[in-house]
C-alpha cells in the first residue's frame, strides 16, 4: 500500500511541475510571436491644391536621327508632416514630365518609345526649413478601355493648356508637335486625372512640278498619356497610355 502512495504523489508532482512549465512557456511563445505591423502613416498627407495649375511647357531637341518631344506641368500642394516633431508645413511641387523619343529614317519619323517622369520636391516650412527632392520613372500600363470613365473636367485648368513648337528632323522632315492638357476629377474627387493629349504633324520635303520644293504633310498622328494622382498626398498613382483611335 505505501509503495503505491508514493507512486500516486509522484505523479502528481510530475504533473504539477509540468503544469509550472506550461502556465511559463505560453506567455514566452506569444511574446515571442509575430505582431501584425502597424500600418505606416504617409510622410506628407492633409493635402490641398493650391491656386490655378502652372502653364504647361514643351520642347523638342533633334540629334542625328533621333528626336526627343518633352512636355512638363506641375503642380503645388499645402500639405503637413505628421510625422514631425511639431506640426508642420509642407509645399509640395509634384512635377510630371511626359517624353516622346522619336527615329528618323527614309520614310518616316516614328516615335519608338514613350516616359513619364515625376519630380517631387517638399519644401518644409518652421521648424525644419529643409527642402527635399526626389525623382521616380513610373511605367506606362497598357491603355484601358475607358481611360476617362467616372471623370469629370476639373474647374481649375492650367493657366496655358497648350503650347507647340516646329523642329527640322534631318534635312527630309519638318515635325509640328502640340501638346495639350486637360485635369478631370474622378471618382467621386478622390482621383486628380492629368491628360496629355499630343497631335504631331509631319512634313516632307516634296518637288514642285513646275520647279523648287515645299514640305507636304505626311502623316498626321495623336498620341495620349493619362497620369493619375492622389489629391490628400499629392503622390502620383500611375500612369497609362491612352487609346485616341
Amino acid at each position: 500500500m505505501v509503495p503505491t502512495l508514493i507512486r500516486r504523489r509522484r505523479l502528481l508532482t510530475l504533473v504539477g511541475a509540468l503544469g509550472v512549465f506550461l502556465a511559463l512557456l505560453v506567455p514566452l511563445a506569444a511574446s515571442g510571436a509575430k505582431k501584425p505591423s502597424k500600418p505606416q502613416r504617409a510622410a506628407v498627407e492633409n493635402c490641398t491644391s493650391l491656386a490655378v495649375p502652372f502653364p504647361l511647357e514643351l520642347n523638342t531637341a533633334v540629334s542625328g536621327s533621333l528626336v526627343k518631344t518633352v512636355a512638363m506641368e506641375k503642380e503645388v500642394f499645402d500639405c503637413t508632416d505628421p510625422q514631425a516633431p511639431s506640426p508642420t508645413h509642407v509645399i509640395r511641387d509634384v512635377e510630371i514630365f511626359v517624353e516622346l523619343l522619336e527615329t528618323e529614317s527614309a520614310t518616316t519619323v516614328a516615335t519608338t518609345r514613350r516616359f513619364v517622369t515625376v519630380a517631387t520636391c517638399n519644401k518644409k516650412l518652421f521648424p525644419e526649413g529643409t527642402v527635399v527632392c526626389r525623382s521616380a520613372n513610373i511605367p506606362l500600363l497598357a491603355p484601358p478601355a475607358k481611360p476617362l470613365d467616372q471623370c469629370f473636367p476639373a474647374q481649375q485648368q492650367p493657366a496655358d493648356a497648350v503650347e507647340m513648337n516646329t523642329v527640322p528632323v534631318g534635312t527630309n522632315w519638318i515635325k509640328t508637335i502640340k501638346v495639350e492638357k486637360e485635369i478631370f476629377g474622378c471618382n467621386d474627387g478622390t482621383t486628380i486625372g492629368d491628360l496629355f493629349l499630343f497631335t504631331e504633324i509631319l512634313e516632307k520635303r516634296t518637288p514642285i512640278p513646275t520647279g523648287g520644293e515645299t514640305f507636304a504633310t505626311s502623316a498626321v498622328r495623336f498620341d495620349a498619356v493619362m497620369c493619375k494622382k492622389n489629391p490628400h498626398t499629392g503622390a502620383v498613382i500611375g500612369c497609362t497610355r491612352v487609346n485616341t483611335a
